[in-house]
Parts: structure tokens; C-alpha cells; sequence
């Protein structure tokens, strides 16, 4: 008699964290993947997110958004090979948990070193 009485539970919609989230949903990524290509070729390491200079600061900051959209698996197939194709990226601590949803420390390897070369850090 109880399920006859319209005990419904109503339709919901999705948890805000999950919306919009899917494959090649990372808003701004062809500019920041050209300015980060840009800085590779004339520095040769990633971009250090405790620098001083304040556009490689935002552009550590655009690699450690990259880095957990990968690990969310919000990057398409082809955003993936257009990262692995330029000299000096690395994943960092995401190295290998693509779609895991697992932030490998709270991404804390991302932001001690932006996983690069230090990016004038240490006796140059």
C-alpha cells in the first residue's frame, strides 16, 4: 500500500562539482597551451609558481590547473598529445592518474616545484 501512495523521490540534478565536467572541458586551454609552448622554447623548464615574476607565476598556475584536469580526466585524447608533445612538459605528481580523481597529495608536487627546472631558482 506504501508504494501506491506516491512515494517519490523527485529528480535532482547533478552535484554542482559534476557539472559541465567532461573530456576536453578546460576552458582557455588552446591559449594557455601556446603561451606555456612559447615559454618552453625560450626557457626550457616549466614555469615556477613561487616566482617573483608575476606572468610565469600565472602561468605555474594555469600548469597545475592542467595538471588536475588531467587527473579529473576533463582532458581530451588530443589536449593530452599536444602537452606530451612539447620539450620539458611533465605531469608531475599526476604522472599516471589520468581520470582517477585522485589529487596526488592535494597536488602539493605541482606547486613545489611547478615540475620543471626551478625556473630561476638555486645558484644560477
Amino acid at each position: 500500500a506504501a508504494a501506491e501512495g506516491g512515494l517519490a523521490l523527485p529528480a535532482l540534478p547533478a552535484p554542482p562539482k559534476m557539472r559541465g565536467r567532461r573530456k576536453g572541458g578546460f576552458p582557455g586551454f588552446e591559449r594557455g597551451v601556446e603561451e606555456l609552448r612559447a615559454w618552453l622554447e625560450s626557457r626550457g623548464c616549466l614555469p615556477w609558481e613561487r616566482s617573483a615574476v608575476k606572468d610565469e607565476k600565472k602561468l605555474a598556475a594555469w600548469v597545475h590547473k592542467v595538471r588536475v584536469a588531467y587527473t579529473d580526466g576533463r582532458l581530451s585524447d588530443s589536449q593530452v598529445e599536444r602537452l606530451e608533445k612539447l620539450e620539458g612538459w611533465n605531469w608531475g605528481d599526476a604522472e599516471g592518474t589520468r581520470g582517477s580523481g585522485a589529487r596526488a597529495a592535494g597536488g602539493a608536487g605541482a606547486a613545489a616545484g611547478g615540475g620543471g627546472g626551478g625556473g630561476g631558482v638555486g645558484g644560477d
